[in-house]
């Protein structure tokens, strides 16, 4: 018995001299990357173990073990997002352009990049009226030299598919960048995997742990910008409202294979991914929006937008027009 017990006690300061040697002598280079990265790891086994995962709890509510709220209005939490509206989309765009370039030097202070996530829809043709518009001021330059493009959901399809959000930024936004102001780079899908998302999810993830992890592990990338979009439904990304995916915590880039909205097929940024960025940006114009607009930001419920509002919470913006927000019952501004 005083044997046994004598082991015991000799147990946790073997593994730690075991655990320092091991600090000591075997580089990180040495250790595969899939052990370096928690997340990435567990990308990998949700393969082979599949499972619903808890609901999400967001280390940037009001406390760490806090879940989402699925029925309270924004409002009553302690803090909100900046809802923006404007007369029309004209006079929303100089806005955005500014609100881009303040997140443009954040970033460029930070790392000496500019770390975007790009959604499609009718955002890319919002961004080019922004962006392309003549700087007026050396401060008001963009360096798309700096900037490096991923994209917060794409379909699987052909790169010149029209249902590609990539092909969609190239046409409205990226063939269009004057010479002089440089080319972003654009992390764009590996269209040799279109007929299995799962593998291209895991490879679209590993593009971002060599971008955000490629000198230390971390639990979840930080975009300096998330430039999102929103369905008529309340969805943003490829996260619908209802899906499974909503819950999903480990993975850093998700397939979907059932999406509501055509084409099924798609991968996505994960919801913790997307509340975690520096800034979080939505664009929500037209009529079309209104009633949606007053579920989100007014009826809780759990809509992925909502999700988005409550994870972000201050450092959420949006970007609207006054068809958008009518009879929309949450406080408004006219500018940044």
């Amino acid at each position: 018995m005083n044997h046994n017990f004598c082991f015991l006690s000799l147990l946790p300061i073997l593994l730690s001299s075991v655990a320092y040697f091991f600090y000591l002598f075997v580089p990180e280079s040495d250790i595969p990357l899939r052990y370096q990265i928690p997340s990435y790891r567990a990308a990998i086994d949700s393969r082979n173990h599949p499972t619903i995962p808890p609901p999400i709890s967001s280390a940037n509510s009001p406390s760490s073990t806090e879940t989402f709220s699925r029925n309270k209005p924004i409002a009553n939490m302690g803090g909100q997002p900046n809802l923006l509206a404007f007369p029309d989309v004209d006079k929303l765009a100089p806005t955005l352009r500014t609100y881009i370039l303040q997140a443009q030097t954040a970033g460029l202070h930070r790392h000496d990049s500019f770390k975007v996530a790009v959604s499609g829809g009718s955002l890319p043709k919002t961004l080019a009226k922004a962006l392309l518009a003549p700087a007026t001021s050396a401060e008001e330059k963009l360096q798309f030299d700096k900037w490096e493009i991923f994209f917060a959901d794409e379909r699987a399809v052909p790169l010149d598919h029209e249902d590609s959000n990539y092909c969609l930024l190239k046409a409205e936004l990226l063939d269009k960048i004057p010479a002089e102001l440089g080319q972003p780079k654009v992390h764009t899908i590996n269209t040799d995997l279109l007929d299995d998302v799962q593998e291209m999810a895991d490879q679209y993830e590993k593009l971002l742990v060599e971008s955000f992890a490629a000198r230390d592990s971390v639990k979840l990338p930080i975009f300096d910008l998330l430039l999102l979009g929103c369905g008529p439904d309340g969805h943003t990304c490829s996260l619908f409202p209802g899906h499974e995916l909503l819950r999903e915590t480990d993975c850093w880039v998700a397939p979907i294979e059932d999406s509501p909205k055509p084409p099924a097929k798609r991968i996505t940024l994960t919801l913790p991914v997307v509340t975690h960025g520096v800034k979080i940006a939505f664009v929500a114009t037209g009529g079309g929006k209104k009633e949606i607009m007053k579920q989100i930001f007014e009826g809780g419920g759990g809509l992925p937008c909502t999700l988005v509002n409550e994870g972000g919470l201050d450092r959420v913006t949006w970007f609207t027009d006054s068809p958008a927000v009518e009879g929309v019952s949450f406080p408004r501004r006219g500018s940044l």
